[in-house]
């Protein structure tokens, strides 16, 4: 006896559908493709945004800050010939001279409270060097314009002050310890001061983003290991516990490739990227630049020194910027 049609839909339809063959595959092959594209797309976003992600300085808007009137221009010719406007300040008992490479999220023009504190604490005439691609934007910002434009600002100090290169100070702060450490592999210096800075934006890049090829897509590495390594002169190292912009370890890596036989790491414990450098640093960086011979007897005695948490009493705009090479 045939049962009823209506029964026979019924039972149909409660029967479990069967998948078709490979419909699990297609799912998966549709799944690993939409990974790779966005893995590739974050990739080619990574690679088109490395100058905007290395060096925000040179795309922020200009700001409006009162200037200092003890600080002046400071104007000398690129290798193009381009202009570019440094910031300088001299001290009225100077008998010496530093340049000063800022970070990758400043502009010279918005430093001359940093500078002033400088020139006067370590009683010495200072100049803020600029980079071409900071001042305006007529061209990419690059390491290797970059550097040149360090090299050229290092010149004109050597111009205008009547010096040999053996004679001027160099201080670079985070990106900015890297063009004074390409400069000092070059020209040599008096002095190497290094704050907050990197063995190589590559390794700090890649420590960040741990799921990309950095290393192999980077073209702004900044390897500063082997450019101190053929630095032969005094070099004074400062770096916080507190850095989430460059750890430490990167630091310390940087000052063990270091062939010098004069060098001195200062550790500044709970102390930051952006937070301000206490006094007593700059005090003792003085002492050490005058008196190389007597460092035995300087509060910096040994390879490194810990200092105590940030002071209060620092200038604001060195607060300004959370920087990432």
């Amino acid at each position: 006896m045939n049962a009823p049609s209506d029964e026979i839909s019924s039972m149909q339809s409660n029967a479990p559908v069967a998948r078709r063959p490979g419909s699990k595959r297609r799912w998966l092959r549709s799944l690993l493709t939409c990974v790779v594209l966005t893995y590739a797309g974050l990739l080619a976003i990574l690679v088109v945004m490395e100058p905007r992600l290395i060096y925000p300085g040179a795309y922020m808007q200009d700001r409006h800050l009162s200037k200092n009137p003890r600080v002046e221009d400071f104007c000398y010719a690129a290798e193009d010939g381009t202009e570019i406007a440094g910031r300088r300040v001299d001290h009225p008992d100077s008998d010496q001279v530093a340049i000063f490479f800022h970070g990758n999220g400043l502009k010279a023009r918005w430093m001359d409270g940093w500078l002033t504190r400088m020139s006067q604490t370590l009683q010495c005439d200072v100049v803020a060097a600029e980079y071409r691609s900071f001042q305006d934007n007529s061209m990419t910002p690059h390491e290797s314009n970059i550097i040149a434009d360090a090299l050229a600002a290092h010149q004109a100090v050597c111009d205008h002050y009547k010096v040999p290169a053996s004679d001027v100070v160099l201080y670079g702060r985070s990106l900015g310890g890297g063009c004074a450490t390409a400069v000092a592999a070059r020209r040599g210096a008096k002095a190497l001061i290094l704050e907050r800075t990197f063995d190589s934006i590559s390794n700090v890049a890649a420590t960040r983003y741990p799921l990309f090829p950095i290393r192999a897509l980077i073209r702004n590495p900044f390897n500063s290991v082997p450019r101190l390594a053929d630095y032969r002169g005094p070099l004074l190292q400062i770096h916080g516990t507190a850095d989430p912009i460059i750890p430490l370890v990167h630091a310390r890596r940087l000052f063990q490739a270091s062939r010098s036989e004069d060098k001195r790491f200062v550790l500044l414990n709970g102390v930051g990227h952006q937070d301000p450098l206490p006094e007593k640093v700059l005090r003792d960086a003085r002492r050490w630049i005058r008196d190389q011979t007597s460092l035995a007897n300087d509060s910096l005695t040994g390879d490194v020194e810990e200092l105590p948490s940030v002071s209060e009493d620092q200038s604001s705009e060195e607060r300004q910027h959370a920087v990432t090479p």
